[in-house]
């Protein structure tokens, strides 16, 4: 991108940006470095992501590459919100071959490795499944085949281009490209547009700053949540519950004031309560709260 003059924003998770900010730097010309834009943001929160965008000017493409198949239901649709938002904003489109991921391998490997292809593709999906902790492409984008999945979209307020990957494809030194070209016949790269109101945006509101109070007493926690525990805050509640928990049996987390949680804040909210032995438990919780454990099934030991 910048060596075609155009502006670059990295956006991932703020413990690896560092890494991919000086990986990238090695490769960039001044110029081009000058051109690109490194921040660690959560893709589910349109703050987060309008924040890194603010030196912008115009229309923006947003591309998502590895990202969508380690979301659940509700972080893909709040994801959605967010750059349908954007979209709505600054013009432009969203391009991802995401939902095709599971197929992109399956063909690749088959291509390039024959009759080991099984082999590659459960070494590739346990290695991806134990970095993020989570079961992969278990969400309405990845999980049901392509028709599905623009269904999905459509109902997200979004328009749907579809391109087969195979007619994009470089000849690659040391393949045989013209297989993997075959391979890929029905495998899509998908342009989005804005075409419709997205019903689950949050455009009538902004979320209230995240912030997090812990009060002890005779052994017993309290933990008052306000605003969104996702990837940016929830390292914050587990610093504080780890320099606070001593000497802690039980903890009560009041819920009134979470507008979300992501997967990240339930790995964080589990941590809490493995410490415990259990003896933790989530009170006056929302019905988007509720419904996102509901779906992930912390439902089950947190309420």
């Amino acid at each position: 991108m910048t060596s075609r003059g155009k502006h670059y924003f990295g956006l991932d998770l703020p413990i690896v940006i560092n890494e991919m900010a000086s990986a990238a730097a090695k490769v960039m010309t001044p110029g081009q470095a000058d051109l690109a834009v490194y921040q660690g943001v959560d893709a589910t929160n349109y703050e987060s992501l309008r924040n890194a965008l603010n030196s912008v000017d115009g229309e923006i493409c947003i591309i998502t590459e590895g990202l969508i198949p380690y979301f659940n239901d509700p972080e893909l649709i709040s994801m959605c919100s967010a750059v349908h938002r954007l979209l709505s904003e600054f013009g432009g489109c969203w391009i991802t071959a995401d939902h095709s991921v599971v197929g992109i391998y399956n063909e690749t490997y088959h291509a390039l490795y024959g009759e080991n292809e099984n082999v590659m593709l459960s070494l590739t999906k346990q290695s991806a499944s134990n970095m993020a902790d989570v079961k992969l492409c278990q969400n309405s984008m990845c999980a049901n085949g392509h028709a599905a999945a623009e269904v999905f979209l459509n109902g997200q307020g979004f328009a749907v281009e579809r391109h087969s990957i195979s007619d994009y494809l470089p000849d690659l030194h040391g393949v045989d490209t013209d297989k993997l070209r075959d391979a890929y016949r029905s495998m899509e790269t998908w342009i989005m547009t804005v075409n419709s109101v997205n019903h689950n945006s949050s455009d009538s509101k902004d979320n209230k700053p995240f912030s997090v109070r812990i009060e002890i007493e005779n052994e017993k926690m309290t933990v008052i949540l306000i605003g969104r525990l996702d990837t940016i805050t929830a390292p914050k509640l587990l610093e504080k519950f780890e320099r606070l928990k001593e000497g802690v049996t039980t903890c009560t987390v009041n819920a009134k004031d979470l507008e979300y949680i992501s997967s990240a804040g339930l790995r964080v909210m589990l941590m809490m309560y493995k410490a415990l032995n259990g003896k933790l438990k989530m009170e006056q919780v929302n019905s988007a709260v509720k419904e996102i454990l509901e779906v992930t099934g912390f439902e089950q030991f947190l309420l």
